[in-house]
């Protein structure tokens, strides 16, 4: 396989007079492709145009103020995705859309600002497929931001930081095995945040200061056999709706679920506390009655359109044009 970097249009095009039709891809400045597995360490922005016939994607110790939508629209072959030791200031709507037959997903060891509405839609996995952010601070995941993701044998995020998790923004998963969230530190989970859930599904071993109404309740009904386990909540007044329904739902079960704060409530079994103790002098917020509604986002398409076919010419010569007209 011959193998061209788009340094220059003038480098291209001496290429295209003297190449026979042979596979060709045109990789970014630092990135080295051997066979089908592509490197790409220490970048500093997100390359355009971004294309290879690789089959597995390593990004790692980069700084890249986002991942833009349709990032790897022009890397159809691509099966692994690994992206580790990384800032990333926002992952854009549809960055991750739109893509079939995915092996592997994996973020670690990243620093996260935005996940974006639909940064992560459309994406089917292969049998034992898996989808995994570990090791990582993120502190903001939008509604829809992990929306219609399918096929994946599991989907587990763990050893994470999280600010907020927003309504919706685990919807419409259907996973063969598990979703997992675990040793995990969250700040604030929105009310209706996990919708449409079809798996097992394990929530255990973390912190978490604040939750909405229907979160765990909701969980429960997606899957009758979750439970409570291991958590450490903040016990104030925003879980007084939880303590109301677990002791009004005894078939949903806890087991050690405590409090890390406040200090008067340190260690207590969550469920042995009364309302009264969660919110002192003041009367807890009801939830209402008739759920939660779909946040109002942008709406953001995640095409599936990508540049099909590896004949050197067309393909180097497309992507020449789309890199102009982003630099213009």
């Amino acid at each position: 396989m011959e193998v061209l970097k788009c340094q220059s249009a003038f480098t291209v095009v001496v290429f295209l007079l003297t190449l026979s039709p042979h596979t060709v891809s045109c990789l970014p400045e630092g990135c080295v492709q051997t066979g089908n597995d592509l490197a790409c360490p220490n970048l500093q922005s997100f390359p355009r145009p971004f294309a290879s016939d690789a089959t597995s994607l390593n990004i790692y110790n980069a700084n890249l103020k986002d991942i833009p939508a349709a990032a790897f629209r022009d890397m159809p072959n691509i099966e692994v995705i690994s992206i580790s030791n990384t800032q990333i200031g926002t992952i854009k709507g549809c960055a991750f859309g739109a893509k079939t037959n995915m092996k592997t997903l994996t973020l670690y060891s990243c620093v996260i600002g935005t996940v974006e509405s639909y940064a992560f839609c459309n994406i089917t996995g292969q049998r034992e497929s898996s989808m995994s952010l570990y090791l990582t601070t993120i502190k903001t995941i939008q509604p829809h931001a992990f929306s219609n993701v399918k096929g994946f044998n599991q989907l587990s995020i763990y050893s994470i930081n999280i600010t907020s998790i927003e309504s919706y923004a685990f919807d419409n998963l259907e996973l063969r095995t598990s979703f997992s969230l675990y040793l995990a530190n969250i700040d604030s989970i929105s009310a209706g945040a996990f919708q449409d859930i079809k798996s097992v599904i394990s929530i255990y071993s973390s912190n978490i200061s604040a939750v909405g109404c229907y979160t765990f309740d909701k969980l429960h009904d997606y899957d009758h056999s979750f439970q409570l386990r291991s958590l450490r909540f903040n016990c104030d007044c925003s879980f007084a709706w939880l303590l109301k329904y677990l002791k009004s739902t005894p078939k949903f079960q806890t087991k050690d679920v405590t409090c890390f704060a406040p200090a008067s409530l340190q260690n207590s079994t969550f469920t042995n506390l009364t309302v009264e103790q969660l919110c002192p002098g003041s009367s807890p917020s009801m939830c209402d009655a008739s759920g939660v509604k779909p946040p109002v986002v942008t709406d953001i398409r995640c095409g599936t359109t990508v540049l099909a076919g590896s004949t050197t010419n067309m393909v180097c010569l497309m992507l020449l044009f789309i890199y102009k007209q982003e630099l213009f």
